[in-house]
């Protein structure tokens, strides 16, 4: 297809994206650099809505939750949230 003014999920119409990260410097001297993004597939509640959905597994690393309910119905029921490995 042809891409949107923004070539981003977001041209999608009803797509909504989120994002908060933290940043912060332990008085250890480590410091902390995490986040997380939500994607809504479209407005109002995915439960009541669903849309059609498939799984593909890149690496293999980390646990991706929900992946085997995508197989079995082939439906996303809610937003998509994406963190570090260890979240």
């Amino acid at each position: 297809g042809t891409p949107g003014p923004l070539n981003a999920i977001t041209d999608v119409p009803g797509v909504r994206v989120g994002h908060a990260g933290i940043h912060a410097d332990l008085a250890d001297g480590r410091s902390v650099r995490t986040g997380v993004t939500v994607i809504e597939p479209r407005p109002g509640s995915a439960r009541h809505a669903p849309c059609f959905a498939g799984v593909h597994v890149l690496n293999g690393n980390g646990d991706a939750t929900g992946l085997e309910w995508v197989r079995e119905a082939g439906l996303l029921t809610s937003p998509i949230a994406f963190t570090n490995t260890h979240s």
